[in-house]
């Protein structure tokens, strides 16, 4: 189940090219293009295992995935990120077909189908909206130029060092297009019928923004990148980092777990190192941070650094934090009637209302509650797990409702904690028993996570789930990007590109891009072809 080796200064072998701050989506993406390209990379991880929220976690003969419940775009071989996955991971990794349907969107009044390719797509949402064809259309044209619009974000952000004055200038000329527009603004121009609104942007809970306050730019991303049909790792989500960990390692690299890096180490205005936990200095030409702007800034770099790099008033603020149920179950998936497509189950189709009241008042419903069944899309499962399943919900989660916990050691925050999470677990599972009735009475196993698991693990200050916030304002920072105003530091990761797996990736090969300029293209090459 671990992947990567627990840290030993005295296992540091030789010398490294670049050190690489975490082990998440982006900083493994950045390390096996390097080693690619034949250069060796230290990736230190303070976690006890590589993959950050790609990885996985076993209790009492059940397994769970952290943040992976599906990823698109990976079911064709000629895909972009099809071809990113099998060069990192050297063809190691697998993806099992979720099927026709991706997600089932519940606005309150029952199930909406999202089908897997533009005609099924609309023929699925056309049985429940029939007079809405013009709608669905514009909808669907709408998330096209979207997506295409990612280019204008992208391009300024992969402009190698020597072009870095050319950046902003860049990024003004070009505009955000739909990145600069909120989806509430989008949606307003595709339909009138609420309902309707609410259904297509049920997928809001994958970026983390209700409608008002999302960028329209990363809704359009998410959509259609499950438009395509979506997969999930073969063997689990812990998968992912097991198959790119020996790319890193074939070129004299090491993945190190329980590696605690307190700084980064400067030298006039250049990054010359890290210092470790246990007063270990390791020393490399280049350092790079995969930790988030956020932790960055506050733990691993000077205060006067930190704020010459990422301007305190231009600042985003970091993205909502979550809760997450794992229940086990002692029986099969058939016999349980699980399903590989995941289960959104909303308040209501109005999302900013149901997400202000829940903000407002804890006592309000979940603006929504995602139900995953991580058991079910694993055909691996049954072999490993015999007459065992699992079922993932997850919600979001205001930190500060945490907050007076916060300075207490994990299992040991105390009885009211422990309350607490017992009464979101139980408010959880009776959203879920609405629909799965078959399900209650059956639980054999069952565990909460509350931001302040997703602070203490993968060391986010807040406990935000999608880094930095994705608002129109996020994506017009034109600081947000790999190249830093210090030398020799880069960051990558969700921060400088967009959250979830792909997005983590792509923020791997943009800051890849910026530190290797034309040296970059040959390693694209054999990439992408």
């Amino acid at each position: 189940m671990f992947v990567g080796t627990k840290y030993d200064p005295q296992a540091l072998q030789g010398s490294f090219d670049t050190i690489v701050i975490g082990s998440g989506m982006g900083g493994l993406t950045l390390a096996a293009l390097q080693a690619l390209s034949g250069l060796r990379v230290l990736v230190l991880e303070r976690h006890y295992t590589a993959g950050g929220f790609t990885h996985s976690f076993s209790r009492k003969g059940y397994e769970w995935d952290v943040g992976v419940h599906y990823v698109g775009e990976v079911l064709h071989s000629h895909s972009p990120l099809r071809r990113l996955f099998d060069a990192i991971s050297q063809g190691r990794l697998e993806w099992a077909d979720m099927g026709s349907v991706v997600d089932r969107i519940d606005v309150g009044d029952g199930f909406i189908d999202f089908a897997a390719g533009k005609r099924a797509f609309k023929e699925g949402v056309l049985a429940h909206f029939p007079q809405a064809s013009k709608d669905i259309d514009r909808y669907l044209a709408a998330i096209a130029a979207g997506e295409r619009d990612m280019a204008r974000v992208a391009a300024p952000r992969m402009l190698p060092g020597v072009l870095d004055r050319f950046a902003a200038p860049l990024s003004s000329l070009v505009g955000l297009g739909h990145f600069g527009k909120t989806t509430q603004e989008v949606m307003a121009g595709v339909t009138r019928d609420a309902r309707l609104a609410g259904v297509l942007t049920g997928q809001w809970g994958d970026y983390g923004l209700p409608p008002s306050q999302s960028s329209f730019g990363i809704h359009a991303l998410v959509a259609r990148h499950y438009l395509r049909g979506a997969a999930y790792p073969v063997g689990g989500a812990s998968q992912i980092a097991r198959s790119i960990v020996p790319t890193i390692e074939a070129s004299g690299g090491q993945v190190l777990v329980k590696a605690e890096v307190v700084k980064v180490l400067i030298k006039g205005n250049k990054a010359i190192g890290v210092q470790m936990a246990d007063g270990t200095q390791v020393l490399a030409s280049t350092v790079v941070s995969a930790a988030g702007i956020d932790t960055t800034a506050r733990q691993l770099l000077p205060r006067r650094v930190a704020e010459r790099l990422f301007p305190v008033k231009k600042r985003i603020a970091p993205s909502v934090g979550h809760v997450g149920l794992n229940l086990g179950f002692k029986a099969s998936t058939e016999e349980l009637g699980l399903e590989r497509a995941n289960m959104w189950l909303h308040a209501s189709p109005d999302h900013d209302a149901n997400m202000a009241r829940f903000m407002d008042n804890d006592a309000a419903a979940f603006p929504f509650v995602y139900a995953s069944f991580p058991s079910a899309k694993d055909p691996t499962w049954a072999a490993r797990h015999p007459q065992r399943s699992t079922v993932d919900l997850i919600a979001a989660a205001p930190y500060a409702r945490f907050q007076q916990w916060a300075e207490e050691p994990w299992r040991k925050r105390g009885a009211e904690y422990q309350d607490y999470k017992a009464h979101l677990s139980e408010k959880m599972l009776e959203v879920l028993f609405r629909k799965m009735p078959q399900l209650r009475g059956k639980i054999d196993y069952q565990e909460l996570s509350t931001p302040l698991s997703t602070q203490t693990f993968c060391n986010y200050g807040s406990g935000q789930l999608y880094g930095l916030d994705h608002t129109p304002e996020r994506f017009a920072q034109s600081w947000m990007r790999p190249k830093t105003g210090l030398d020799g530091f880069y960051l990558t990761g969700q921060d400088v590109m967009t959250c979830g797996v792909g997005g983590a990736l792509f923020g791997g090969v943009a800051t890849f891009a910026a530190m290797r300029g034309l040296a970059s293209l040959p390693t694209f090459k054999r990439v992408l072809t």
